[in-house]
């Protein structure tokens, strides 16, 4: 097995901070509101990342005792509500939660989903156009939870990557000025592998310079053969690999992909190169499997090294660049036509030569 599984987080749902509040907050502010939400605030910001569990656990606890008690007084207000959900779910990340890998999973995940999400739906019959609400419904939508893979492995998934797109889409439709929201959106299009949605999303003035905007538009320039299937699992592997060996520091999601395609490593180099006259795959020394290649950064897209020195020279200088690695198999077994090297089912086409591409994306972003 070429890497052991890794399984990401999907988005950092916790970096949306300017949560946009209903009219009815303005009654709430001589009630004490404003400090549970400031208080909210803080933790979300930094506590979370800062304390330790012990202290973080005190103060959600104080915090979510609070909250409840406002709730008693106030118990359809659209903005306790949301606050409330948002307790639970910096609870559930950093507290609660079953954790693999450092993955946070729901834990109890049917009770307390369906409570949240209960109290969110509340919050919206009484705001039918509170964008908060339609974006924490879809934050707990894109929580993962735990699924086995066709090898008994557990991994990690979206509860329902439809809704989290299709509730995140309404806070955007309502709120169009929040770039969290956005940003949201692109991840969750990303997730479901239609860049061309995420992007659509990130196609504004204050997003085209984001690094999301930019990692993702590199994906669209790198075109891929007829019948290349995208390989989570081994994607997964690949970061894990990466980040163990320290080459990836931000990012992973955007920058990694790994994939199988329907050709040799002389096929796929003759696809390449009607792109890219000149192109051609350098063999990975003591590996006649093993090929790769080092695409330079050249006017809005790139261009292939011209020999190995100058892609050892451009990859030593980090100076970014997209680095294409693949991994031949001919005349497969049964085995190696059934399964991917961490364990995902490939196409019952797959036939017995074939090549999996790994790309890793070396911009440098701000």
């Amino acid at each position: 097995m070429l890497f052991q599984s890794f399984r990401p987080s999907l988005v950092a749902i916790l970096a949306v901070f300017s949560i946009s509040l209903s009219p009815h907050i303005q009654a709430l502010e001589s009630l004490g509101f404003t400090d549970l939400h400031k208080r909210m605030e803080q933790l979300e910001r930094e506590g979370a990342y800062k304390l330790t569990t012990k202290e973080l656990a005190a103060k959600l606890n104080e915090l979510s005792e609070d909250i409840e008690e406002f709730i008693k007084d106030n118990p359809a207000n659209p903005d306790i509500l949301v606050l409330s959900v948002r307790v639970g779910y910096l609870n559930e990340q950093f507290l609660t939660a079953k954790n693999v890998d450092g993955i946070s999973i729901l834990s109890n995940h049917t009770a307390k989903f369906d409570e949240m999400q209960k109290r969110l739906d509340n919050a919206i019959e009484q705001f039918p156009e509170y964008a908060a609400a339609y974006y924490w419904k879809a934050a707990l939508y894109g929580m993962p939870v735990s699924v086995e893979d066709a090898l008994g492995k557990v991994v990690q998934r979206p509860t329902d990557l439809n809704k989290a797109i299709e509730y995140a889409r309404k806070a955007v439709d309502i709120d169009k000025g929040n770039v969290g929201y956005r940003r949201t959106l692109a991840m969750f299009h990303f997730s479901n592998g239609d860049n061309q949605s995420a992007l659509k999303v990130l196609d504004t003035p204050d997003m085209a310079n984001s690094p999301e905007r930019l990692l993702i538009g590199d994906l669209e320039i790198l075109p891929l053969p007829y019948g290349s299937h995208f390989l989570q699992q081994d994607t997964d592997s690949y970061i894990e690999l990466l980040i163990g060996q320290k080459s990836i520091k931000d990012y992973p999601n955007l920058r990694v992909r790994a994939f199988v395609v329907p050709l040799s490593a002389t096929e796929l180099g003759d696809f390449f190169r009607a792109k890219w006259p000149g192109f051609e795959f350098f063999k990975q020394q003591g590996r006649g499997d093993m090929f790769a290649q080092y695409m330079l950064p050249h006017g809005e897209g790139v261009r292939p090294s011209a020999h190995v020195g100058e892609a050892r020279t451009w990859a030593s200088m980090n100076m970014g660049g997209v680095v294409l690695s693949v991994q031949e198999i001919q005349n497969a077994t049964a085995e190696q036509r059934q399964n991917s090297p961490a364990g995902q089912r490939l196409p019952d086409n797959i036939g017995d030569n074939f090549c999996y591409l790994f790309m890793l994306n070396n911009r440098v972003v701000q």
